[in-house]
C-alpha cells in the first residue's frame, strides 16, 4: 500500500512538471506571435492599405485622417490581428518615419517597415491598453489558433 502511494505521488508531481513545461513563456509567445505576422500576407495587405490611407489624407490634406481612421476603425470591429495586436500610434509613427524617405512608396520599404513595427514588444497593445488582464495573451493565443481576435462581450 505504501509503494502505490509512493507510484502515484511520483505520478503527480511528474505528470503537473511535464505539463507546466508545454505552456509558453510569454517571450515565447510573443516570438510565435511576431513570426506568424511576419509570414501573414493578410495582415501584411492591411499594413499597407493603412499606409495608402495614412498618405492620402496628407495628400488631400485631411489633418482630421478621416480616411485612416475610419478603415482602422472598421478591421479592428472585424477583428483583424495586426489592428488588435499593434498600438495605433506605432502605425502612426511608422508612417511618419515612411513618408519623411524618398522612396516611401516602395514596397520594398514598407515591408521592412511592417518587419520592424511586428518584431518590437513595445508596438504591441498591452493589458493596460486592452482594458483587462491577461488581454494580451488571450489575444495572442486567439491569433495563433483562430486567426481573428474577436473579444467576448460582457
Amino acid at each position: 500500500m505504501r509503494h502505490i502511494v509512493i507510484y502515484i505521488l511520483f505520478f503527480v508531481v511528474n505528470s503537473s512538471f511535464c505539463f507546466g513545461q508545454q505552456s509558453l513563456t510569454d517571450e515565447e509567445l510573443f516570438k510565435k506571435v511576431s513570426f506568424s505576422l511576419k509570414n501573414d500576407d493578410k495582415s501584411f495587405e492591411s499594413f499597407n492599405l493603412f499606409y495608402q490611407a495614412y498618405s492620402l489624407d496628407l495628400k488631400i490634406k485631411d489633418k482630421s485622417y478621416e480616411c485612416y481612421f475610419d478603415l482602422y476603425a472598421h478591421l479592428y470591429n472585424k477583428g483583424i490581428p495586426i489592428v488588435r495586436l499593434i498600438k495605433k500610434e506605432a502605425f502612426e509613427k511608422t508612417f511618419e518615419q515612411l513618408i519623411e524617405k524618398s522612396d516611401f512608396h516602395k514596397k520594398s520599404s514598407i515591408y521592412r517597415k511592417y518587419k520592424e513595427i511586428i518584431t518590437d514588444v513595445n508596438n504591441y497593445n498591452t493589458d493596460y491598453d486592452i482594458g483587462e488582464i491577461g488581454g494580451q495573451k488571450e489575444y495572442f493565443l486567439n491569433f495563433l489558433n483562430q486567426y481573428f481576435i474577436l473579444p467576448k462581450t460582457k
